[in-house]
């Protein structure tokens, strides 16, 4: 594909994303396939010459949109909706287009540079003091995650660090860098985080925890049990 075939066929699919947003009510929520469906729709080997794109672009319906979750979709109410809107999608073309890697500053420093005035942004918005921004001089900083696994785990560790801290300081007694308990409901949208977790140095005490609390048995003077309305009680063992 050449600039000029990539002007008329990316005029294209804007007009086919276009036309989904406007007729989405016309679809079904979920999509009514089942695991294994693309075997049908998509060869098994790899195609030995390089498609056209119209004929790529005649797939997307039967391969990709008639499989697809619509999350925006007005009755679809499970999960949580996701971030999407014509000028987002105006973004994703000029970001994809520039192809920036925004490790550091210096790899892109037009990507580093608005992610940290719009964050400061979101301090405003949200009403938190000023030291919660990036153009403060005191420690505080944002930063954008991928999901909110990330973000989760990057508050995980933070809370953990503050912990540390604390207890390197006597205010917490001597037990912070080995005893941390993470509570988190069970049967939620996905486990990744906690599985993601228990194979981090953070959590490697985690995975013999879970062990015992689906035994029901006792850690270190306390009573762990393993409840069914998604969460972890921990009740300090009694006499009785």
């Amino acid at each position: 594909m050449n600039a000029e075939e990539f002007r008329k066929h990316g005029k294209e699919m804007v007009d086919f994303v276009a036309d989904f947003w406007e007729n989405i009510r016309e679809r079904q929520p979920l999509p009514d396939v089942k695991p294994g469906y693309i075997s049908a729709v998509v060869p098994k080997d790899p195609p030995a010459h390089p498609e056209d794109w119209q004929t790529i672009f005649g797939d997307l319906e039967d391969v990709v949109m008639k499989g697809n979750t619509y999350w925006h979709h007005p009755h679809f109410f499970a999960y949580f909706p996701t971030a999407c809107s014509y000028p987002a999608i105006m973004a994703d073309i000029l970001s994809g287009g520039i192809a920036g890697i925004g490790f550091s500053w210096k790899s892109g420093p037009a990507m580093t540079e608005l992610e940290m005035a719009t964050l400061d942004w979101l301090v405003d918005v949200l009403g938190l003091p000023d030291h919660f921004k990036n153009s403060h001089p005191g420690p505080g900083t944002g930063i954008i995650q991928n999901t909110a696994s990330d973000a989760t785990m990057v508050a995980i560790m933070a809370a953990r660090a503050r912990a540390v801290e604390a207890c390197d300081h006597g205010s917490l007694g001597s037990d912070t860098t080995t005893k941390n308990v993470i509570f988190q409901a069970l049967k939620n949208e996905s486990n990744s985080l906690f599985s993601w977790m228990a194979s981090t140095e953070l959590g490697k005490t985690v995975k013999g925890i879970l062990t015992k609390v689906r035994q029901n048995t006792s850690i270190d003077g306390y009573k762990y049990r393993y409840s069914k309305s998604m969460t972890f009680r921990l009740k300090r063992r009694t006499a009785a």
